[in-house]
């Protein structure tokens, strides 16, 4: 309970709106208990129709919402590719930062293949599942081994890849950022993704489109307020040239590693990495495509060095 210039304010087992006036001595307790009302009614806002609004802008369509290529408004399925001894709590365990799963079968083809037909919430979700699980890879709990995940629109496991894909784009700059899923939250107003996850800590997406990706390269800071208020982000390009030298031995420092990349052309972004057990992994990114051909050779023999 708190008492502010005469009035009694009370938050326990009470409305979200529930404001008690007590004794109103003056005009600044009537402005004082205005203020808290705001407050209390922008919170509602925020945590009740926001979240709907972002479900109804995918489902009805707004100024910037595209559709998905592959799957059509009201499809709210998706197939997943699986082995025989795959259990329930396997499946709950991979979709569980998706959100709910309203149903999910075992359909098995006319040669024996077995998949899972998972039916989530809404398109939005479905999206989600293909952009940030897609492809990735999970290590099997107790077991160690390292198994992909694959989802398809169709029962007949089509790939949900673009023939031709479009660079992908990369957050520069620090920010911390919750999850892939959060992520989505954030890009998807620009278009429909093939693909949006955080990796080895650099928040990374690609479009379907050439149009949705500048789109968002001018107006991503629009899609969030830790994007506005983070003046140090830039939203960039990978080049189409990247190398990946990767199981690089311990002893590797960075100055040396980027003048022995250097040696086979110009270095337009690079960066570094601590994998742990695996070693030290190491991209790089050339301004023309027969130099990141000769340094692709290169990679190859750093490992063993």
């Amino acid at each position: 309970m708190l008492a502010c210039n005469g009035i009694i304010l009370t938050s326990s087992v009470e409305p979200p709106l529930g404001v008690h006036c007590a004794i109103i001595k003056d005009p600044c307790s009537i402005l004082a208990l205005g203020a808290h009302i705001a407050l209390y009614l922008t919170l509602l806002v925020h945590q009740i129709f926001i979240p709907r609004y972002r479900l109804v802008a995918m489902t009805k369509g707004s100024r910037r919402f595209t559709p998905h290529p592959l799957l059509s408004t009201g499809q709210r399925e998706l197939y997943m590719q699986v082995s025989r001894d795959v259990t329930w709590y396997r499946v709950k365990t991979i979709m569980k930062p998706i959100g709910d799963v309203k149903c999910v079968e075992k359909v098995v083809d006319k040669e024996g293949n077995q998949r899972l037909r998972i039916r989530f919430e809404d398109v939005y979700h479905a999206e989600m599942a293909l952009a940030t699980l897609n492809t990735c890879t999970k290590v099997l709990r107790n077991s160690g081994i390292r198994e992909e995940i694959r989802f398809s629109h169709t029962p007949r496991m089509e790939s949900a890849m673009p023939e031709e894909p479009i660079c992908r784009q990369y957050l520069k700059g620090n920010i911390s950022i919750v999850n892939n899923q959060t992520l989505f939250e954030w890009f998807r107003q620009a278009g429909p993704l093939v693909m949006c996850r955080i990796q080895d800590d650099i928040p990374v997406v690609q479009y379907w489109s050439e149009m949705d990706a500048e789109f968002a390269r001018q107006s991503f800071r629009k899609f969030h307020f830790k994007l506005q208020c983070n003046a140090s982000l830039k939203l960039l390009t990978f080049s189409p040239f990247c190398v990946v030298a990767k199981n690089l031995p311990q002893q590797v420092v960075s100055s040396r590693m980027k003048e022995v990349f250097s040696l086979y052309g110009e270095i337009i972004h690079w960066r570094l990495l601590n994998q742990r057990e695996e070693g030290y992994r190491c991209y790089v990114s050339y301004s023309e495509e027969h130099e990141g051909q000769r340094a692709s050779i290169a990679a190859d023999t750093l490992g063993s060095d």
